[in-house]
């Protein structure tokens, strides 16, 4: 009778929480979906109530805060050069960072080889590594990224220097069609007019002041109002959202594993420091160097992400009948708390990054600021118009 009483006990414990757990993932999915006010829910259903919903590190030049998207993914918020370009570096810095992090990656392979033998069939099968395997994926994306957007630096280098070659003929009229020429290499598809403070800003519904006017060249990257802007490519688009995904999940993956599941782990302590400390040194000093835009509404595929191997890890046992993490086995009814907390921990790692964008790009914004503020006229002295060129990756203004 005691073991009938164990096994029904045992088959209890095993049938709730699959009949919990599944239709909870699920629903989280379906909620962060519906919140996405371009979703169907929200335009059908929620059709002009703005609940503001939507968080943006890192605008576009010229997108004030209370513009909002016109498609899923808010492409026509964000600039796209954010993820190539950094106000503090140069950008061949941040393509040697990607690459760098590229020979990491190789680096922890071979200590894997060579000091564990742990490149077996079953390697994949671990989150830890199907989250390394996105981080190398981004740094791929971002080197290309990188190097593409280098190379067309050079070019328009190259055209501004043979303008420039064409403008000193004597001829007036050919001086005069080069000039024109590279004013417009030089601004981009237009220019604008506003405040100097808008200017620092990167937002144009700023009020008028005693500061002077500025005529502020808008780069080429401003996106268009449809949402599919020429600029946002797909090299790029893949970028962004691989690095929403992958360092979000890595830093919820360290957290996670260094509270729970440490002292369940044989691994030397040299190889879990590379996948579960060090790697992290990389994304953040990407971000931090970087003006790489995090927005809100794109926890939907970090989301995705952590469903699709949960996913991956039930078919796995149904399978096999292992389970790959026991914290993840659903025949102890107390693992159930596993599962409730696991999209708010992937939520907490993307909210932590994108708080650490916003920190960037006010810390960027003032050290503008004091600059524009040290190169305004004295007071009483009439106000010159200075030509001052937007710095795409984060929005704000910066003295040629």
């Amino acid at each position: 009778m005691r073991g009938a009483s164990c096994s029904i006990n045992c088959l209890y414990k095993m049938v709730w929480v699959p009949f919990v757990a599944i239709p909870y993932i699920v629903l989280v999915n379906l909620v962060v979906y519906a919140c996405n006010e371009r979703s169907f829910p929200w335009r059908k259903l929620l059709s002009g109530r703005r609940f503001h919903l939507l968080a943006i590190s890192n605008r576009a030049p010229g997108v004030s805060r209370g513009q909002r998207p016109s498609c899923f993914w808010a492409w026509d918020l964000i600039a796209p050069s954010g993820c190539v370009a950094s106000p503090l570096v140069p950008p061949w810095v941040l393509l040697a960072l990607r690459v760098s992090a590229l020979l990491y990656f190789t680096a922890l392979f071979l200590v894997q080889h060579f000091a564990e033998y742990d490149l077996g069939p079953n390697w994949l099968t671990f989150f830890t590594n199907w989250s390394f395997v996105a981080f190398a994926f981004s740094m791929i994306l971002g080197a290309a990224h990188s190097a593409t957007q280098l190379q067309c630096y050079r070019q328009r280098r190259l055209r501004t220097k043979q303008l420039g070659n064409q403008s000193a003929r004597p001829d007036p009229e050919s001086n005069l069609a080069a000039n024109a020429e590279t004013d417009m290499q030089q601004q981009g598809p237009y220019s604008v007019h506003m405040p100097a403070r808008a200017a620092v800003t990167g937002h144009s519904d700023t009020g008028s002041g005693n500061t002077a006017d500025v005529c502020v060249t808008v780069p080429r990257e401003g996106s268009s109002s449809d949402g599919n802007s020429a600029s946002w490519s797909l090299l790029a688009k893949v970028h962004l959202l691989s690095v929403e995904v992958a360092y979000p999940a890595e830093l919820f993956l360290t957290v996670f594993y260094w509270a729970a599941l440490a002292e369940y782990s044989s691994s030397p302590l040299g190889s879990t420091l590379m996948v579960h400390g060090i790697n992290n040194v990389f994304m953040l000093a990407d971000v931090v160097l970087s003006g790489i835009p995090f927005v809100s509404y794109h926890f939907q595929l970090l989301l995705l992400y952590g469903t699709v191997y949960l996913v991956f890890v039930w078919i796995y046992f149904g399978a096999s009948g292992v389970w790959v993490y026991s914290i993840l086995d659903w025949s102890r009814s107390r693992n159930f708390f596993v599962y409730l907390v696991l999209p708010g921990m992937l939520a907490i790692a993307f909210w932590l990054y994108l708080g650490l964008a916003w920190l960037r790009d006010l810390c960027y914004r003032r050290r503008r600021r004091r600059r524009v503020a040290a190169n305004d006229p004295a007071d009483g002295a009439p106000p010159a118009v200075r030509e001052v060129q937007v710095v795409p990756m984060t929005g704000v203004a910066e003295e040629p």
